[in-house]
């Protein structure tokens, strides 16, 4: 083995856009990125001492391996879709570009620096036409691209949804169908708990969702239909079995998100074809609503009158809701003396339920009543 000296890779004028010097510099990547992550390479011709040089030849072969192949292999101007292997120049930098896509992927799954991540991800967006030419390698790409959308920082996960959208774009229905899917159950796994926190990592999620539903309403509907029909399953057994856990399937915040989701979907994507998704929506939703119709569930009630009240708002469609609202109005909870105490209001926004303490108590009463004017004038 021989250390790298780095700056025998800088691409001199004789050099420039060599394919030869490109294919020296993803090798000399693949052991560089071998070393870092303690696993033995095929490919053993350097090695690489300290993190300068490690730095030196990830910058060089992103800089210098960007310039090489929009040389030889440009976008094409009139159909971006067009497969950068349609190229008459495919077959010289075929074997260097899958080398360099391979190591860029195995280096997302070892970076901690949330920094260089970021640069990375970049890269690997301008990269998203080489990737579509390889199936696997775009299967594995899209695992780790949803994997750091769902459970990164808010940085990364706008960077790795840019490239899940234009992966989406290049590629055809069928990989939307499942990217989609991917994004959906990913969403659905880390929506377990809202909490001030969280909530605003669950809203950037629903926006991606949203507009990866808008690329395709077909697409959309199909989803919508299959999912929708899930949450109207899990409604109908909770309301003909009348047990806890079925009650518990039903009335937690994976559920509720997702009825948030799809009433965002709808209002957002205005389209034909997914008008018929609406009616089985608000049926359920309002099923929800009338399941435990109890004064401890009024923070439920409310979260479900403010998604009803923002697809009505966007579809023009006509849902009861009113009488969702007046019926807490008049509820005894509301009507009874309650018990002197001190503390604030009740915030409904980041809980489903309240305790049967806090039922007597003027701060839910204040609480309700301040959802109330929102719920009957939105």
């Amino acid at each position: 083995l021989k250390t790298i000296p780095v700056r025998d890779f800088v691409p001199t004028n004789v050099q420039k856009f060599s394919v030869p010097a490109f294919h020296q510099v993803t090798r000399a990547l693949a052991c560089a990125v071998s070393e870092m992550g303690g696993v033995q390479c095929d490919i053993n011709d350097y090695t690489v001492q300290g993190e300068t040089e490690f730095n030196r030849i990830v910058e060089l072969c992103l800089t210098y391996g960007m310039s090489v192949l929009n040389h030889h292999v440009p976008e094409a101007k009139r159909n971006r879709k067009s497969l950068a292997s349609t190229h008459h120049n495919w077959s010289k930098v075929r074997s260097p570009v899958r080398l360099l896509l391979t190591n860029l992927m195995t280096l997302t799954r070892q970076l901690t620096d949330k920094t260089v991540l970021v640069v990375l991800l970049k890269q690997i967006e301008q990269l998203t036409r080489f990737y579509v030419c390889f199936p696997r390698m775009l299967k594995s790409l899209v695992k780790v691209l949803v994997l750091l959308w769902c459970e990164s920082s808010d940085h990364i996960r706008i960077v790795a949804f840019v490239s899940l959208r234009k992966l989406a774009i290049l590629q055809s229905t069928k990989f939307l169908n499942s990217v989609m899917k991917r994004m959906y159950l990913s969403f659905v796994a880390n929506s377990k708990f809202t909490s001030p926190k969280s909530r605003p990592l669950i809203v950037l999620m629903e926006n991606c969702l949203v507009e990866m539903y808008n690329l395709d309403h077909h697409t959309t509907y199909q989803h919508g239909f299959v999912y929708i029909r899930q949450l109207a399953v899990h409604l109908r057994t909770a309301m003909v079995q009348q047990k806890k856990d079925t009650y518990q399937a039903v009335y937690n915040w994976q559920y509720v998100h997702c009825i948030e989701l799809w009433c965002r979907v709808l209002a957002d994507c205005v389209s034909e074809t997914l008008k018929p998704l609406i009616y089985p929506l608000v049926q359920t939703t309002l099923g929800v609503i009338r399941l435990i119709p109890t004064p401890r569930y009024y923070p439920l009630r409310f979260h479900c009158v403010h998604f009803l009240n923002m697809l009505a708002d966007k579809t023009n469609a006509l849902i009861p809701i009113a009488p969702l609202i007046l019926e807490v109005l008049d509820s005894p909870a509301l009507m009874k003396k309650p018990r002197p105490s001190t503390s604030k209001p009740v915030s409904f926004s980041h809980i489903l339920r309240v305790s049967k303490s806090q039922l007597q108590t003027k701060a839910f009463q204040v609480g309700c009543c301040r959802r109330v004017c929102p719920g009957l004038f939105l």
